[in-house]
């Protein structure tokens, strides 16, 4: 009768060790179930943040494009100026030359002039 109690302990507490191990095994399980929806997630969230910086860098390029090309077009709009006020400036140098040149022969003539009356109209 005591080996039949011993035996019958025994077996208790194995059924207790195997109940003890099925529910650890299902916490187990649960946890790996658990870690494998946040390792989704985690993934999913790579694969947004990932988007949005390719989409940032997308931007960020085509900003980078259009700025260029309105350095060269303002580049161009400096040369173009640039070409004019050099024109313009000759243009003025040309005009100063010629008025200069006017303004000489006015004078020549002038004094030709008032040499020719004589010394009296020099004076007055």
């Amino acid at each position: 009768e005591k080996m039949l109690e011993t035996a019958l302990n025994q077996l208790k507490v194995e059924q207790q060790m195997r109940k003890d191990s099925e529910n650890k095994l299902m916490e187990f399980e649960l946890d790996l179930v658990n870690k494998e929806h946040q390792i989704k997630s985690l993934e999913d969230q790579i694969v947004n943040i990932k988007s949005e910086k390719d989409e940032k860098i997308s931007n960020l390029e085509s900003t980078i494009n259009f700025l260029q090309s309105v350095v060269i077009q303002k580049e161009k709009e400096v040369l173009n100026m640039q070409e004019k006020l050099n024109k313009n400036t000759l243009k003025v140098k040309i005009i100063i030359i010629l008025i200069w040149t006017k303004l000489l022969k006015s004078m020549k003539l002038l004094l030709a002039s008032l040499w020719s009356k004589g010394p009296r109209c020099a004076r007055q």
